[in-house]
């Protein structure tokens, strides 16, 4: 009787609705059901460009365990994310908690509501919030209405922060298609730096090599990044000499263990969808050697010593956002070129020596979450 009740009101509310307009634009009102049943989840595709209102109207589910509820887990241009229930929803409408009866689930939720903008054929998907074992046994279903053409008054009012609406709650929950793709993040990264500089004396010349892990801790605004890390050699180094144009020999530094820290920051311009997005990117990256131990004994360090072995990179490369909810996951990779200085001249083991341009790929994986 209730539900009847509500659509016959939806009915005249509707009437006055689609006969007036909103800043010009005229309201399109539907209505969609979601199935307890439905771990598919149920569809709804944009027909225009512009701001849409998903409103509960009416209905409740009944869960296998516990009472009546109307949570609605919502995914916006992608699939459902699942682990037991669907996780990581770009929205959720409806009650948190589970009701008794039927009639408090329906009466506690009718009338929340998000706004969300959308581009013409992006698409939404609504799933109940249950085990996903649970979903065969599920009954009932939850009405939700539709008005295309939201106005902006609408969008003001449900994001109000005037304590004298109605309790937190009860608020509609607010978000936009296009929220996550600014935002701030923060979280850690683990990346691999092979570097290889050249080094050459009055009558002879040699490459060095090391590679070196790290683990950073970042914070991203999504157009910048910056970071701070701490990282290790992950191979001996090593060296290649010459004399002239000829290989004279190749030596591996067993037994060295080299410790470093590194600031970064970098500039990129994501773009694409709102799950995978692409972004080019340039920026600095200093790494600092800080220790050295060689078969477990302090080697003193000079200034020459930090010199050779803690560049300065202009970097150039390449990154993806891929976004599942909050969670935000980033490979990338860089070509570094070294300005420390190029050319320079210097001493090393006492010995006269001007060092070239070192280089470096930088590979890694990035893990955060938005703030």
């Amino acid at each position: 009787m209730s539900r009847m009740i509500s659509k016959i009101v939806s009915g005249i509310i509707l009437c006055f609705i689609t006969a007036g307009a909103v800043y010009g634009e005229e309201r399109q009102f539907e209505e969609i059901r979601i199935d307890a049943k439905a771990k598919d989840g149920t569809k709804y595709i944009a027909t225009t460009n512009g701001f849409y209102k998903f409103e509960i109207n009416s209905g409740a589910f009944k869960i296998r365990q516990g009472g009546y509820t109307t949570k609605i887990m919502i995914y916006t241009n992608r699939n459902i994310l699942w682990s037991d229930v669907p996780v990581l929803p770009d929205f959720q409408v409806g009650n948190k908690k589970a009701d008794s009866s039927f009639d408090k689930a329906e009466s506690r939720s009718a009338g929340k509501s998000i706004i969300v903008k959308l581009e013409k054929d992006d698409y939404v998907i609504f799933v109940p919030f249950s085990n996903i074992d649970d979903f065969e046994h599920g009954k009932g279903s939850v009405y939700i209405d539709v008005m295309e053409g939201a106005s902006f008054d609408e969008v003001n009012e449900l994001t109000s922060l005037d304590t004298g609406q109605a309790p937190e709650e009860n608020k509609a929950e607010i978000k936009y298609k296009n929220d996550k793709k600014n935002f701030v993040a923060i979280g850690t990264d683990v990346r691999i730096i092979p570097y290889s500089d050249n080094v050459s004396g009055p009558s002879w010349n040699a490459t060095f090599n090391e590679e070196t892990g790290f683990a950073s801790v970042f914070f991203d605004f999504t157009y910048v990044n910056i970071s701070a890390g701490y990282g290790i050699n992950t191979s001996q180094p090593s060296a290649s000499f010459g004399a002239g144009d000829y290989s004279t020999g190749y030596m591996s530094f067993s037994g060295i263990s080299d410790t470093f820290v590194d600031f970064s920051a970098y500039l990129k311009y994501p773009f694409g969808s709102s799950v995978v997005r692409f972004w080019p990117a340039v920026g600095f990256e200093k790494v600092l050697l800080i220790n050295e131990t060689e078969n477990g004994i302090q080697v003193p360090l000079d200034k020459d010593d930090i010199d050779v072995f803690s560049p300065f990179f202009l970097k150039i490369g390449a990154g993806l956002n891929i976004n599942a909810g909050d969670l935000l996951i980033m490979p990338f990779i860089f070509y570094c070129i070294d300005l420390t200085p190029v050319p320079s001249s210097g001493s090393l083991e006492g010995l006269p020596v001007t060092m070239g341009s070192g280089v470096a790929l930088i590979t890694g994986i990035s893990f955060g979450f938005k703030l």
